[in-house]
């Protein structure tokens, strides 16, 4: 009995300690009930500095922390020993409907936490703070305009989701470093926040729409894994030099690095049947682009206000170019037509801005038809040639359709193709300005070449690999 009281005199004790250091104050809470938090306080709560909880603690409990920060002194916040109920940071843990912006010097959360709820460190002002080891699941806005004094945000291995506004508009850290186990980054992941350096783990099969939306970037590379991407997953990034994208994706979607005003650099896949609305609209700095040698249609102001862009080849699969498409590319200088018949043009204004007196080099024979035709005889200089820059121009004419892979190993050249057995199936190797490098049949074992590393266009049979 004598040691029963003793232990419980010695929990009150403890409970009840404050430690005065000059105007400092720390209070030790030690709580045996899931909601009494306020009651272990009682007159204190506007007084503490530093409040270290210890038991069970609830979402009644958060509430009564964010009135000690709000209206009260506290900046220090250790919840080192505290058990959360269902091991979850809770919604709206450190900010209400008020707009105020809490401010805590530092937080320190329980090691066996697995979840952070929907807006859990949302619009809080934090300069310390652990992201346990422990946690799997992020809630949606988690971190969303909070300001943190952290440098790198790590999130640990697990977590499968960046959901909806995870971080958007954070303010602090320069880099985030994701799992191997991430899936999903969902629309707003990383939008308008100060994060930099993000490296899209190889898992990824989805990117939502304005993911990376006004990020700081310089470069991005799309995994091989990923299947969807939403519209304007890179716009307006100002910093972004290069993108590339593995993933044998058919359509790019609308705004995909709208207003990228410093991009210099893209690689696209060969898949790539359709560019949507304003893909690359206002992307001031780019030059050249390759497009996809099976590209059909190119989008409603594609290429709309690309001053710098100084040529385009256009492959002989194109048949549609949407209303705008090249509207004030006004350092256009030569454009190449491959197809035989003219793309339509949505409207006649598809390529308004761009110098009309430029030559357009067609395919012999196609004269009249490219001079009457909308959009097209917009150009009063219109030249037909056999000499295209591009070679790979009868791909959509060979019928065959085998599983092909080209790849570098040990500096060769590697090409290899299913069914070789049964029938030959023949390969072309060009460089990327057009010029042959190699041809021949692929045999079952494959075809190994030894020239010189670069980039190169590839065909096997009718598929396209650019291998680099």
């Amino acid at each position: 009995m004598k040691r029963r009281f003793a232990i419980s005199l010695l929990l009150v004790l403890l409970s009840s300690i404050i430690a005065v250091r000059g105007e400092y104050i720390g209070f030790h809470a030690i709580v045996t009930e899931p909601g009494t938090l306020k009651e272990a306080l009682s007159d204190r709560w506007d007084k503490i500095d530093s409040l270290v909880v210890r038991g069970p603690i609830n979402a009644d409990d958060f509430e009564v922390i964010y009135h000690g920060i709000r209206f009260g002194r506290i900046d220090v916040l250790n919840l080192e020993y505290a058990n959360l109920e269902n091991n979850e940071l809770p919604s709206v843990a450190f900010c209400k409907d008020d707009g105020y912006r809490a401010y805590v010097r530092r937080v320190i959360l329980p090691d066996n936490i697995e979840r952070f709820g929907k807006m859990a460190l949302y619009m809080v002002a934090i300069d310390t703070i652990n992201i346990p080891s422990s946690l799997q699941e992020l809630g949606i806005a988690s971190f969303a305009f909070s300001q943190l004094g952290l440098s790198t945000i790590t999130i640990p291995e697990g977590v499968k989701e960046i959901p909806h506004s995870c971080f958007m508009s954070v303010e602090g850290p320069e880099q985030a470093i994701l799992p191997s186990t991430i899936e999903t980054i969902d629309i707003y992941g990383f939008s308008y926040s100060t994060i930099k350096d993000v490296i899209i783990p190889e898992a990824v099969d989805s990117i939502g729409m304005y993911a990376f939306f006004y990020s700081l970037q310089e470069s991005f590379t799309v995994p091989a894994s990923c299947t969807t991407i939403g519209m304007h997953p890179f716009s307006c990034c100002r910093y972004l030099k290069d993108i590339t994208v593995l993933s044998e994706i058919t359509t790019l979607p609308e705004g995909f690095v709208y207003l990228a005003v410093s991009l210099e650099k893209v690689t696209l896949p060969s898949t790539i049947k359709t560019f949507g609305k304003q893909a690359f609209a206002i992307c001031e700095s780019l030059t050249t682009i390759d497009l996809p040698y099976q590209l059909e249609t190119i989008g409603e102001e594609c290429f709309m206000n690309c001053h710098s862009l100084d040529s385009i080849v256009l492959p002989p699969t194109l048949q549609h170019i949407g209303k705008g498409a090249f509207m004030n590319c006004t350092g256009m200088d030569k454009i190449y037509s491959l197809a035989q018949t003219p793309p339509t043009c949505e409207d006649a204004v598809a390529f308004i801005g761009v110098p009309q007196d430029i030559p357009v080099y067609i395919p012999i024979g196609t004269m009249d038809s490219y001079q009457n035709a909308q959009g097209w005889k917009y150009f009063t200089n219109f030249i037909e040639t056999e000499n295209f820059p591009n070679a790979v121009i009868d791909v959509v004419n060979d019928p065959t359709t085998v599983n092909s892979r080209a790849y570098w190993s040990n500096s060769n050249l590697v090409i290899e193709a299913e069914g070789v057995t049964h029938r030959p199936v023949e390969y072309h190797v060009y460089t990327v300005d057009g010029r042959l490098v190699d041809h021949g049949i692929v045999t079952e074992a494959g075809v190994t070449l030894q020239i010189p590393q670069g980039a190169y266009i590839v065909r096997v049979a009718n598929k396209v690999h650019k291998v680099m």
